[in-house]
């Protein structure tokens, strides 16, 4: 029951889907409004259709098994970002491979939160760069892994707006370390793209297609 203060008068805005809790609302003392009902009733006799009536549908959540799979996924993907828990790279559906700032890291929760795959993502060193072979943590993984590539100037860029006119950052340096993971992926015959003009849902949908040609796209 609703105690009303003399002189006081209140107003009810219900956007409530269930009838059972309509009606106990609207024997209140107040003003009572059904927004829905003021545009689903006209709406339904304009399309000749009955309005479903079901609950949720504003969020957006039909799938919640879908729903949880991806906050799952998305969980791994944050636990497993720039190297992180390597040991739990056998649950992996993906790893993506590259040096700093070619965009592992959003690609990453992209590809988790729209396709809900589990992906880890692994930074390669200048030191692992220099000796020209996978790291051991991704050398039983090999099936996992899609490179990332990004044109020297570009990465001269990003890396210069992180940490400006450091040795991270020169050109040189760009261009010695992207070539030497490039060297990396084509010795052990690893797919990659280039990330350089591309948006995050164009590198996505390649790896997406990289990963059906490979036949490792099983979650859809």
């Amino acid at each position: 029951k609703l105690a009303v203060q003399k002189d006081t008068c209140i107003f009810i805005f219900a956007t409530i889907v269930n009838a059972d809790v309509l009606a106990i609302i609207s024997k209140a003392d107040a003003v009572f409004m059904d927004i829905l009902n003021t545009f689903i009733q006209p709406i339904e006799t304009a399309l000749g259709v009955k309005s479903s009536h079901d609950m949720g549908l504003t969020h957006g959540v039909k799938n919640y098994d879908q729903y949880h799979h991806r906050i799952d996924a998305v969980n791994f993907t944050l636990n497993s970002d720039d190297g992180l828990a390597t040991q739990t790279y056998h649950e992996a559906d993906l790893i993506l491979v590259g040096v700093s700032r070619c965009g592992k890291t959003p690609t990453s929760l992209y590809l988790a939160l729209h396709f809900g795959l589990q992906v880890a993502n692994y930074p390669l060193d200048e030191d692992e760069v220099d000796a020209g072979i996978l790291p051991p943590a991704l050398r039983n993984f090999k099936n996992k892994i899609i490179g990332l590539t990004i044109a020297p100037d570009r990465l001269h860029q990003v890396r210069q707006k992180r940490r400006p006119d450091s040795h991270y950052a020169q050109l040189r340096q760009c261009r010695h370390e992207t070539q030497g993971a490039e060297a990396i992926f084509i010795k052990e015959q690893l797919p990659y793209l280039d990330t350089s003009n591309r948006s995050i849902e164009e590198i996505g949908a390649t790896i997406i297609a990289l990963m059906k040609k490979e036949n490792t796209w099983t979650n859809y």
